[in-house]
């Protein structure tokens, strides 16, 4: 049976071990190969939740087929900055930071990538959020809204805790973003961090 990547190796393999009624060679069922495919693609899901790192899958081109709930989080996060970098190593090797690309082989050719960005989320000092609200003249609610986002909650979850809507949870952030000068997330998180 011809299998192609990891997840073609794995159902291949699993088909491979379908027992045979007749004695002889089998053509697995559609149901047994639907079987090996759900506990081969549980069995990644498993694993690249075990790794303690954001974790991505990614083709040839760079483009990300599969993520761990870390990478998820991390896409969530800064989605353009993350599938630049994935992409830029790819095709035209390391880029700077925390990233390290692993090739997914089959028979010495490579079909594809993990990709792991290993830094751990660092949570702000408390000092910094101190800090920023001087120095940015932020009310009280931008200050709550900020340490939550630092802290790497979507918008949903920010209103959810702090009892208001995602939409205001964006005009605070749009808010904040206005004080200090930035347009973004990971920059607003970076310039908090610098303090």
């Amino acid at each position: 049976m011809a299998s192609t990547g990891v997840q073609g190796m794995i159902v291949g393999r699993a088909a491979s071990a379908v027992p045979s009624l007749r004695g002889g060679p089998e053509v697995p069922s559609l149901a047994h190969r639907t079987d090996g495919i759900v506990l081969a693609l549980a069995a990644l899901d498993t694993a690249l939740e075990l790794i303690g790192a954001a974790v991505f899958v990614v083709d040839r081109k760079g483009d990300v087929l599969h993520c761990n709930a870390t990478g998820h989080g991390l896409l969530q996060r800064d989605e353009t900055a993350v599938r630049a970098a994935v992409a830029q190593m790819t095709t035209a090797g390391p880029v700077r930071g925390p990233w390290e690309l692993v090739p997914i082989r089959e028979s010495g050719e490579s079909h594809g990538y993990l990709v792991l960005c290993r830094t751990p989320a660092r949570r702000p000092k408390r000092n910094s959020l101190s800090e920023a609200t001087l120095r940015w003249s932020l009310t009280i609610r931008q200050r709550e809204v900020l340490k939550l986002v630092a802290l790497g909650l979507t918008n949903a979850d920010v209103g959810e805790l702090l009892g208001i809507e995602s939409c205001t949870v964006e005009y605070h952030l749009s808010a904040i973003f206005d004080k200090v000068g930035v347009d973004n997330r990971t920059t607003l998180i970076a310039r908090l961090l610098d303090l």
